[in-house]
């Protein structure tokens, strides 16, 4: 957890609260050890010091604003604490009309980038308890004590992150982080991926649909998963089974992912939230290549822009329409 950084959302979030401009806070709240991180709701000053910078915070707390958004017509102000991704998320419901900006004081935060718990998990092992030690962790397992460094706890997704800072904030904290280098863009992995014969790419998604349980925990983790009804949970008409056959289960991922073109900002909420540790990012993350190389979109950058669903152009690419 870092002090300064949590120092600094606790102010800002206290003078908020008592100049009246917000009827609430949403922030990160320590969860029930050293790992664990939850969403809190402050509507209290004397409730300030229950918000922390957590180390494991892949919580995307713009899911959070669904609650409150326009349809419900709810007369909500609200504090937002966001970090690069959040923000992105922010604007993307911004477009979408789910949220009033004028409801919204977002206290940006720049975000050096969070560690995971399904990465501390994989390369640790059964983990009893865990420990910060300076720039590395401390993990007490049922192997014994392993020491990992923080960088190699972070998700795919904070490791190529190219948006430490807020895009969208009304206060920003924390120090200004530079941005890699242009020309890396972050998504060589999944290129390399893309290079690998059909059969050992269907190999590895199958391997992975496998695991799943399909608790949809990754779908309530997004905050652009938000449908009133999702197509799994249709029934007039039916669309899909929602058997637990390999087969299906790919379905019903590569089916959240599409939905998401335009719209996934690389926050890595749905794999942090899987209790089964199934990969979803180069799920994601191959979609997001696929609309930047196509439409030259990020989503959540540029908040004038519109998604490329939403739009057209006569020279979009077009060779896959028969």
């Amino acid at each position: 957890m870092s002090k300064s950084l949590t120092n600094s959302i606790r102010e800002e979030a206290r003078k908020i609260l008592q100049e009246g401009k917000v009827d609430f806070v949403i922030g990160y709240g320590q969860g029930d050890n050293s790992m664990r991180t939850q969403p809190v709701f402050i509507d209290k000053v004397e409730d300030i010091d229950k918000l922390v910078w957590p180390s494991f915070g892949l919580i995307n707390l713009a899911n959070y604003l669904l609650r409150y958004r326009t349809t419900r017509n709810t007369p909500h102000k609200i504090g937002i604490v966001a970090k690069g991704c959040d923000s992105r998320s922010i604007v993307a419901l911004l477009k979408e009309n789910q949220i009033d900006r004028d409801r919204l004081f977002i206290i940006g935060v720049n975000c050096p980038g969070m560690l995971s718990r399904q990465v501390a998990r994989e390369k640790a092992g059964e983990i009893v308890a865990a420990s910060s030690n300076g720039d590395k962790w401390s993990f007490e397992t049922t192997e014994g004590t392993k020491e990992i460094s923080c960088f190699d706890l972070m998700p795919s997704n904070c490791v190529a992150c190219r948006h430490h800072a807020p895009v969208i904030s009304d206060v920003v904290v924390g120090d200004s982080i530079k941005e890699p280098d242009v020309e890396d863009d972050g998504y060589d992995s999944i290129r390399e991926f893309e290079n690998k014969p059909a059969p050992e790419r269907y190999q590895y998604l199958m391997s992975e649909m496998s695991a799943c349980i399909r608790c949809y925990a990754c779908r309530q983790a997004c905050p652009t998963c938000n449908c009133d009804e999702c197509f799994v949970d249709i029934t007039q008409p039916k669309w899909v089974d929602k058997g637990l056959e390999p087969t299906d289960l790919a379905i019903w991922q590569l089916i959240r992912t599409y939905h998401q073109a335009g719209r996934c900002v690389d926050c890595g909420a749905c794999e942090e939230a899987c209790p089964m540790g199934v990969k979803l990012l180069w799920l994601t993350r191959k979609m997001n290549l696929v609309v930047r190389e196509r439409f030259g979109f990020e989503a959540g950058v540029d908040p004038e822009a519109l998604p490329p669903l939403a739009t057209y152009k006569k020279e979009d690419p077009q060779e896959f329409i028969l």
